[in-house]
């Protein structure tokens, strides 16, 4: 009798909706990752499973202390950052995911855009899974800064 081999992928759910998953859809300028590109008209979209809802605004405070010890502010700016938590998935589409979210133009389903600040923070989930869940704070893109400039007109 022939041995039988029974074969695993990864699980597909094909469906209208999603919940506790995020859209975003990415384009480039210029040829990325081996994707081409003719301008910003060609988009690739993908879902990850996962939220997109933690909110935080670091700021950034430039000072300048003069010869009589006082402190003059010259500039202040307050970023939006919202966390990506990713659940778990394969460690080959954490490599999809950050290719993607590393594109001059990634914008969620709300219209927000969005950039990559900051590290792409994976744990994985034991030596004998194949799955990890990651974490990265994504920055809105410029224009959506709130910046003071102090000093004279």
């Amino acid at each position: 009798m022939p041995e039988i081999l029974v074969a695993y992928s990864d699980c597909l759910d094909v469906a209208t909706s999603h919940d506790y998953s995020v859209l975003f859809k990415c384009s480039n300028q210029y040829d990325y990752a081996g994707m081409e590109y003719t301008g910003l008209a060609i988009i690739q979209e993908i879902r990850i499973e996962g939220r997109h809802v933690k909110e935080r605004f670091p700021g950034e405070d430039e000072d300048e202390e003069t010869s009589d010890e006082s402190v003059l502010g010259l500039s202040s700016d307050i970023k939006t950052q919202k966390l990506l938590e990713i659940e778990p998935t394969p460690h080959y589409f954490h490599q999809i995911i950050k290719l993607l979210l590393k594109h001059n133009k990634v914008e969620d389903e709300n219209g927000e855009t969005w950039s990559m600040g900051e590290a792409y923070e994976m744990e994985d989930l034991g030596d004998n899974n194949p799955f990890a869940t990651a974490k990265i704070w994504l920055t809105k893109k410029e224009g959506e800064f709130f910046t003071n400039v102090f000093g004279e007109p």
